[in-house]
């Protein structure tokens, strides 16, 4: 696997995911989502399904896969 890749690859059977086009992997479980606006402080970023859900590396706030969060 490549260490850069899109949601898609890790995620085949997750439609949503496989469209995604602003954010990516990185590594073994890093899902970066940037924020492409310019001024915006904030984006939607959607969290594909998995096991252990996702931690937020910057508020520490623990999220299921298989929704969205801002």
């Amino acid at each position: 696997m490549p260490p850069v890749r899109p949601l898609g690859m890790d995620f085949p059977d997750d439609a949503r995911a496989r469209v995604e086009q602003d954010s990516f992997l990185l590594g073994d479980g890093l899902l970066i989502a940037p924020v492409l606006d310019q001024g915006a402080t904030a984006r939607s970023v959607y969290l594909p399904a998995h096991p252990h859900g996702w931690y937020d590396f910057h508020s520490g706030a623990h999220h299921p896969g298989g929704c969205e969060i801002v």
